[in-house]
């Protein structure tokens, strides 16, 4: 019963969450927190990508989970209009040049 009570606590308390936020260049930063996290994108920002990851209660734009929450959210300044992700063991180079013609398309992994 004092597992089960403890258990409850931690979940509806904050989270133990790890953010990989890797940008349309590549570079990745990667956040920790236990409590509460906060992101918030620059407006000139470009295309990032977040891989969160958590245990315990998160609120993200997709919703709001309790427990083990695995989530990836991308967000773009408005210069991408179609979002295309793929799949890492795919060749995202030819990907991209085959729809480098169509304007605002971005390829992200």
């Amino acid at each position: 019963m004092k597992t089960a009570v403890t258990l409850s606590l931690a979940l509806c308390c904050g989270a133990c969450t790890t953010i990989e936020i890797r940008n349309d260049r590549g570079d990745i930063r990667v956040e920790r927190s236990f409590g509460f996290a906060s992101v918030n994108v620059s407006p000139d920002a470009g295309l990032i990508t977040a891989r969160i990851s958590s245990l315990g209660y998160v609120s993200t734009p997709l919703g709001h989970s309790a427990g083990w929450s695995r989530q990836s959210i991308t967000a773009s300044d408005g210069g991408c209009r179609i979002i295309v992700w793929i799949d890492e063991r795919q060749d995202r180079e030819a990907i991209s040049r085959e729809l480098e013609s169509v304007a605002s398309v971005c390829v992200v992994e």
